[in-house]
């Protein structure tokens, strides 16, 4: 509803035209609308009104001042007094109040952030004779407006971590080459591996199945699906853990494809994971290797091995058991699980 000037300047008409305007008209205006007297008692007010009031209020009773509302609070959340309301201020100061955000709570105790606009009207002395209120609530938009500031928090979290362990593998993959080609052979493949993860979370995903994940990162090596055996429950993983579980795994498929089951043509991988410890709140992972070339176990420990023992303890505060048998590598692995649902599959 749109107040013209000299509707709300000095001239009192425009106070008596919209006070004597029939209901029905009143109640067709799509905005929320009330007017006080000079004294603030409420002397009109329409069904938007009352409907975001979220209760009726009784006209010209003097406790029913400047406003109809059960309570009011300030958007830093305190209570707003009815009698230093933005309406209080308009009678009393004759000011105008524009595009001002208040928190209305109804009887029911459900809250609504609502947009008020107030015009003050005035009699020929420059007496304040009364005020209209239109309001609107604006809840819906503020939602929306908190929902887009999580996500870019969220997403600048993100984009820190995944830099950081940009940096992290880049910095410990040189020191490890012997030459820029060297590096490049070893770099590339574990951002392609970060990125491939990333990739499926940009896309809108909330979550990754842990076994989508584990098909994603063994894909590029090749090989038919009889070689791959994964068994386990439906678990979600959250972006942090996927991200971090994806570098791992890439890192246990390159070491499989240069010295275990992916070296020849029978070797196998055979992945099991459950849900165990107290109360089912961690993530049991085995990764089983059979049927390689003989393996003997590393003189020492190389970049791949402390990337996956660093992911898994540093990242996801896990731990880690990496066995370099004969018949092949078994790595267990117990990550503590973030968060858990009654309803569908369990997220990490």
């Amino acid at each position: 509803m749109t107040l013209a000037h000299d509707d709300a300047g000095e001239s009192p008409s425009g106070f008596r035209a919209l006070a004597a305007l029939d209901q029905a008209a009143l109640d067709a205006l799509p905005q929320a609308v009330y007017l006080c007297a000079g004294d603030g008692r409420l002397v009109r007010f329409n069904r938007r009104a009352a409907h975001l009031w979220g209760r009726t209020p009784s006209l010209g009773d003097p406790g029913e001042r400047f406003c109809g509302s059960f309570r009011l609070y300030g958007m830093d959340g305190a209570l707003l007094p009815h009698d230093q309301c933005p309406m209080a201020a308009a009678l009393h100061t004759g000011q105008s109040f524009l595009s001002q955000e208040v928190v209305l709570e109804q009887p029911s105790g459900e809250r609504l952030t609502v947009l008020v606009n107030i015009a003050p009207f005035k009699d020929g002395s420059g007496r304040v004779s009364g005020a209209v209120n239109c309001f609107e609530d604006i809840s819906a938009r503020k939602q929306a407006e908190a929902r887009q500031s999580l996500l870019i928090e969220e997403l600048n979290h993100r984009i820190k971590n995944i830099l950081a362990t940009v940096h992290s593998i880049a910095a410990s993959t040189a020191r490890n080459a012997a030459s820029v080609a060297d590096f490049t052979r070893a770099f590339e493949p574990r951002l392609v591996a970060l990125s491939r993860a990333h990739t499926f979370f940009a896309a809108g995903h909330k979550s990754a199945p842990l076994r989508d994940l584990l098909a994603q990162q063994l894909e590029p090596f090749g090989g038919a699906e009889s070689r791959f055996r994964f068994e386990g429950p439906d678990i979600d993983l959250s972006p942090h853990v996927a991200l971090a579980l994806s570098l791992a795994f890439h890192e246990l498929a390159t070491n499989a494809a240069k010295y275990g089951a992916l070296a020849n043509q029978r070797g196998r991988i055979e992945v099991m994971w459950s849900l165990g410890g107290d109360l089912d709140r961690a993530l049991e992972l085995d990764w089983k290797e059979m049927d390689g070339p003989p393996l003997e176990p590393p003189k020492r420990r190389g970049f791949g091995t402390r990337l996956i023992e660093r992911t898994i303890a540093a990242q996801l505060d896990g731990r880690v058991d990496m066995r370099f048998a004969s018949t092949g590598l078994h790595v267990r692995a117990w990550i503590p699980l973030t968060q858990t649902s009654d309803d569908g599959p369990a997220t990490v």
